[in-house]
């Protein structure tokens, strides 16, 4: 009988512990549609105890959240106000910039810059000059230049910057916002794009403030790309946690991503022939995605 007890009480606790767990995503839910940053948001429910990791946390909240917020001219006033503020807008940073870990001898390297040049060549190519465009950018700005180059106007180039050198990248591209990619992905996920560059310095898995595969994901469900853009990724090989340890399963892994998650949101992603590994450590690839 004690012991049946004890299993009891157990049962009993996990089920409480599952409630309020279910509570708090319920509640990070409409905070995250409300603007909040992931890291905010993750940052706050371990504050209050909640053993969630990262990823299980990203699973949670981005399954269900970006493809369901509604049009805020074609719902209710009442709906609005439990989804979203009445003023839509731009996410508000809450967390800190992050230590930016450009190098400016990054802005001379050979590879790099011949990397930027092809894509700017791939937009000639397939007329994208026209079309709104995302890409990560250093304050050396390398693939703006190239962009312009081939007749890109300014105003069509978004940067989301997270980092300190937000502030320096603004001066000389208005269209930079302190956001992560993930963030202003969210925001503006019903705006379709030819070009966007994700030119991460980290490895696929990312950490809690961005995410390579979530931003894929992302992209792809809300069918964010027009029908023969160019989508570019580059991701390092090393393995933060032993380094010199070399992922290159990352590579295979972010191809399945790309082919995978294009296909299930009704795209087809073709690589084009521009991948390279470069500088030692990272790896970089392009797909044109065409609508089925």
């Amino acid at each position: 009988m004690k012991l049946y007890k004890i299993k009891y009480l157990k049962q009993l606790k996990e089920c409480g512990t599952m409630k309020l767990k279910i509570n708090h995503i319920n509640r990070a839910k409409l905070d995250l549609q409300r603007g909040q940053s992931f890291a905010s948001i993750y940052s706050d429910l371990r504050k209050q105890g909640l053993d969630i990791k990262a990823p299980e946390l990203r699973t949670a909240l981005y399954s269900e959240t970006i493809s369901v917020i509604p049009d805020t001219e074609l719902v209710s006033q009442d709906t609005q106000d439990t989804i979203r503020p009445k003023k839509a807008g731009r996410p508000k940073k809450e967390t800190k910039l992050i230590k930016d870990s450009y190098d400016i001898a990054e802005s001379k390297n050979p590879e790099k810059i011949e990397i930027n040049r092809a894509l700017a060549q791939m937009i000639q190519k397939y007329r994208l000059q026209s079309r709104e465009m995302i890409v990560l950018e250093s304050p050396a700005l390398l693939t703006v230049k190239e962009l312009k180059k081939v007749g890109v106007s300014e105003t069509k180039i978004h940067i989301p910057n997270h980092t300190d050198s937000f502030a320096t990248i603004k001066r000389k591209h208005g269209n930079t916002y302190a956001l992560t990619l993930g963030e202003y992905l969210s925001w503006r996920f019903k705006t379709k794009y030819g070009f966007i560059f994700a030119d991460y310095c980290g490895t696929l898995d990312g950490n809690i403030t961005f995410s390579p595969l979530w931003d894929i994901k992302t992209i792809m469900e809300n069918k964010m790309l027009c029908d023969g853009a160019v989508l570019g990724v580059t991701i390092s090989k090393r393995n933060s946690k032993k380094p010199n340890d070399f992922k290159n399963n990352d590579i295979s892994r972010l191809g399945n991503a790309n082919t995978s998650s294009a296909h299930q949101n009704g795209y087809v992603a073709v690589e084009l022939d521009c991948g390279r590994s470069y500088n030692g450590k990272m790896y970089f690839t392009a797909y044109q995605v065409f609508r089925k």
